[in-house]
């Protein structure tokens, strides 16, 4: 309509919409009112329509205009109501998972095998659907699964930009970053893992090089801290889910980088789970000195910061450390530094 809308008439028009089956007349009643510059103030009364315009928005899978509109969102609540936000994506949310896990229940494939969510379709994906037996069940997982695999994605990408280097919405930040990080273990996602894993990297060399702007975030407070070193243990987790041991070695230089900046991290147990999880990992890519180092590493932490530990704990762990050190081959076995001495220190420094 070309004249304002209040909240609560456009929320009520497009309730009258929906009940007589025009979705997409209530979606566009709804976000002509929200992109309107009468709507630019906090009011209470924008949260009814703004749910709606979520609930049509995944519908009708429309999420280039939740996209304009949620932007928008952000900028009206952002100083007087930054939770109305945060109910606003945490709603967005469960509502494409519950359409996804639907979708799932009703395609065969629980774990597509498209490569790319932003290239769904390639020449030679056509050409092997034309031709394969089993080819139809193979189209209906596409066009039951994917898509809703595809809209989540997008929807990962589209709030991680929106609350980025913002302390007002760090802990939305971290949430949904941790709660992308499942999506790519759950659906061996190993392409959007990948594109995940650069598009932290940025957010956080953003922060670091960036000049600050209003209500920007620090690394230099604990409390960030914390929960960048929190989600990137998560972030590890995953990429030792996937196999993904060089994502997996970038993802503890990052861990090691965040140490270095905070000089020391207030809390030691989530140390000695870092230590925990790149002994795994020097376990796995065959670094038998390193992960050796890694044990020793976290009983000497456990042994200084566990308040009375019992001797048996303290025993299991000594055990597992002296075990990982008799277990590590003899010098003339590890020719391979002596060719790679690059490769040999830097695994040195991450031990």
């Amino acid at each position: 309509p070309s004249y304002y809308l209040k909240p609560e008439t456009a929320h009520a028009k497009a309730k009258d919409l929906v009940n007589v089956g025009k979705k997409a007349s209530a979606l566009e009643v709804l976000y002509e009112m929200l992109r309107s510059r009468r709507a630019r103030s906090w009011q209470k009364t924008l949260e009814a329509p703004m749910l709606m315009f979520v609930d049509l928005c995944v519908e009708l899978k429309r999420n280039q205009q939740f996209k304009q509109i949620i932007h928008q969102y952000r900028s009206i609540c952002i100083q007087e109501c930054p939770q109305s936000l945060d109910e606003v994506l945490k709603h967005y949310f469960s509502l494409i998972k519950a359409r996804t896990e639907e979708a799932r229940q009703l395609s065969k494939d629980a774990v597509p095998d498209v490569e790319d969510l932003d290239v769904m379709s390639t020449p030679e994906s056509l050409m092997l659907n034309a031709v394969s037996v089993d080819g139809a069940q193979g189209r209906s997982d596409q066009t039951i699964l994917m898509p809703w695999l595809k809209f989540l994605w997008e929807a990962y990408r589209i709030c991680l930009d929106l609350v980025r280097n913002n302390s007002k919405l760090e802990h939305v930040y971290h949430r949904i970053v941790r709660d992308a990080f499942d999506f790519c273990s759950e659906y061996r996602r190993i392409t959007e893992f990948r594109k995940l894993s650069d598009m932290v990297r940025l957010h956080t060399s953003q922060i670091q090089n960036n000049p600050p702007p209003q209500n920007a975030i620090s690394l230099s407070n604990p409390d960030t801290q914390i929960w960048h070193f929190e989600t990137r243990l998560r972030h590890l987790d995953c990429a030792m889910d996937l196999e993904m041991y060089n994502e997996a070695f970038k993802i503890v230089e990052d861990i090691w980088s965040l140490t270095l900046l905070a000089k020391k991290i207030d809390r030691p147990s989530l140390m000695a789970d870092y230590y925990s999880k790149t002994a795994e990992l020097f376990l796995r890519s065959g670094y038998y000195l390193f992960h050796a180092a890694a044990l020793y590493k976290r009983l000497t932490l456990y042994r200084e910061h566990k308040k009375a530990p019992s001797s048996e704990e303290l025993a299991a762990l000594g055990s597992k450390a002296l075990c990982a050190a008799l277990a590590v081959p003899l010098p003339h076995a590890r020719a391979q530094f002596s060719i790679l001495p690059g490769e040999y220190n830097q695994a040195k420094q991450k031990a």
